[in-house]
């Protein structure tokens, strides 16, 4: 008896805006300060008011209902079956705001939201990975949505945040899909194994997963994130590797992937090493008609 075939999932839509501008620092409660004071002491951070009289100062919940409100007019959200919003920190100014809440009350979700944090960039492709697996399985109803929320302005000095950061929210919308066409979307984690990170265990993963996915190398455009960059473009010749705008932060492999994909790219690779050593491999395909 044949194997069913695992539903193809593509990109159904997405909408992403930045927002470069600085605007004034929002009214907060009185106790914030001394709550960061208390969360960062402990690591040897002091807490930098100045960070946030000259920063852009966004908070989750405007950038989120932005690019919600955009995505909304396209298509409708009220048929989500799972919602993810991936972010590296708390939302600065409203810590313990459940913010997929009230996105839930104000654009007719009913369905199951969680919010994913502190795996830094590494965030988004963990949304992805849990959506995908969502999406094949057996008796999911909907679409899955992926909400990434860039936040540049901090109470504090961080070196993980790259100079000129930007605030930024990215959302895409997948659904399981027959033949249709589009950009279809297949990934898999990789896991490390006795301690290697390098090069040459990168990119044997990644040829190993074309040839499954019958694509071949010189047919692939390569978006790489910081760590891997230097690397793959030596290892990889036969591919163009594509520099990502760090500013974006954790959203800047798929704004780069999205990029690609506008200026006529057919096969776009993300690749993602993260802290822990795990690679991530995202294939995005533009086709006609998704083939089996």
């Amino acid at each position: 008896m044949p194997m069913a075939r695992l539903p193809r999932i593509r990109i159904d839509a997405y909408r992403r805006h930045s927002f470069p501008e600085q605007r004034p620092v929002p009214t907060v409660m009185p106790w914030l300060d001394s709550y960061y004071q208390g969360m960062l002491t402990p690591y040897g951070i002091q807490t930098d008011p100045v960070q946030m009289a000259s920063g852009r100062n966004n908070s989750f919940l405007a950038m989120a209902s932005h690019v919600l409100k955009e995505l909304h007019e396209e298509c409708p959200l009220t048929d989500t079956g799972l919602f993810l919003m991936a972010h590296q920190t708390l939302d600065t100014f409203h810590p313990f705001q459940s913010t997929t809440t009230l996105l839930c009350r104000a654009f007719g979700i009913n369905a199951p939201a969680v919010a994913l944090t502190e795996q830094e960039r590494s965030t988004p492709c963990i949304g992805l990975t849990v959506l995908l697996a969502a999406l094949r399985q057996p008796g999911f109803e909907g679409a899955g949505l992926l909400l990434v929320l860039d936040q540049a302005t901090q109470p504090y000095r961080g070196d993980w945040h790259p100079r000129d950061s930007i605030d930024n929210a990215l959302v895409l919308r997948l659904k399981a899909a027959g033949d249709d066409a589009g950009t279809s979307l297949e990934g898999r984690r990789f896991w490390r194994e006795n301690g290697v990170a390098d090069a040459a265990w990168i990119t044997q993963c990644i040829y190993a997963w074309l040839d499954t996915a019958r694509v071949e190398m010189s047919a692939v455009d390569v978006v790489a994130d910081g760590a891997l960059a230097a690397s793959l473009s030596g290892a990889m010749p036969a591919a163009r590797v594509h520099e990502t705008d760090r500013r974006y932060m954790s959203s800047a492999d798929l704004v780069a992937v999205l990029d690609a994909l506008e200026a006529g790219a057919r096969n776009v690779l993300l690749t993602h090493l993260a802290r822990d050593g795990h690679l991530y491999l995202f294939l995005f395909r533009q086709e006609s008609q998704c083939s089996t």
